[in-house]
């Protein structure tokens, strides 16, 4: 099936997502040319208020293509990740030299509120905002401009295990079982599993990571099912990326619903 024949299927949507972050981000072609210290001033454009909390993480690795390997001449060490979060820990942008990304999370002071999705439409349009004001921040420093080289869309599920632990995992993923009789091994109490999937018509790979997690806000364990599309874009526009932005969701939600159970379906309420 092609993008063209999906679109045709409409976008599946629930009323109880098991949605707990989306992650949207844009990839560099080269590193941008800011110091450590004017990272001060994205934080300001991004708005310190709305943003508060502030920490330094590794820089991640950059997204290559297939079967190509990064080598590092440079003799400077990166320059570090940084975090800015709202207080409710509702929202996140990472900023890096190569990389900016924007996450929607699950706030934990409602972690269990299925309704505080802000949907799709909201998350890349505040992804496409924070990119303009870090764009806004390069103009005034008279920097080089920050190409898209690669895209990236991830959706984050927590999905809670059922009564009869892994054994019914076939309940929530019909593709996945595992057979009892004549076992010489017991049932397994945590699980580790990868799909990935060649999108015809889209020079893309979807990757479907599922897992058993703990969850932070109660210690319980459940199977967080990570959705993502990660790809080259070769247009500069706005608008060319939120077509990439748009094709990547249609079959991550597409990917989603094709993967797990009409019972499970049912649950989340699909409408």
């Amino acid at each position: 099936m092609n993008t063209e024949q999906l679109k045709k299927q409409g976008k599946p949507s629930f009323k109880n997502p098991p949605l707990i972050e989306v992650v949207a981000g844009v990839q560099f072609e080269h590193p941008t040319k800011l110091r450590t210290l004017d990272f001060s001033d994205v934080w300001n454009a991004f708005d310190r208020k709305k943003f508060p909390k502030y920490r330094e993480m590794p820089p991640l690795n950059p997204m290559l293509p297939d079967n190509v390997h990064m080598i590092d001449m440079s003799d400077l060490p990166p320059i570090r990740r940084f975090w800015f979060e709202t207080e409710k820990q509702d929202a996140l942008i990472q900023v890096q030299a190569d990389r900016l990304i924007y996450n929607w999370k699950r706030p934990p002071a409602n972690f269990d509120d299925k309704n505080c999705y802000p949907r799709y439409e909201k998350v890349i349009e505040d992804f496409f905002k924070y990119f303009a004001k870090f764009t806004d921040v390069l103009n005034e420093k008279e920097l080089p401009e920050a190409k898209p080289s690669f895209l990236e869309l991830s959706y984050i599920n927590l999905i809670d295990i059922p009564e009869n632990g892994l054994t019914d995992i076939k309940k929530v993923f019909k593709d996945i079982d595992w057979c009892e009789k004549d076992r010489v091994l017991p049932v397994p109490d945590s699980i580790q599993h990868r799909w990935l999937f060649q999108i015809p018509d889209f020079p893309v790979r979807l990757t479907a990571d599922l897992s058993t997690r703990q969850r932070i806000h109660d210690g319980r364990i459940a199977l967080q099912y990570e959705l993502s599309v990660r790809g080259p874009i070769n247009n500069l526009s706005n608008e060319a990326m939120r077509e990439w932005f748009d094709k990547a969701r249609l079959w991550i939600t597409h990917g989603f619903v094709d993967t797990t159970s009409d019972h499970m379906h049912k649950e989340w309420g699909i409408e």
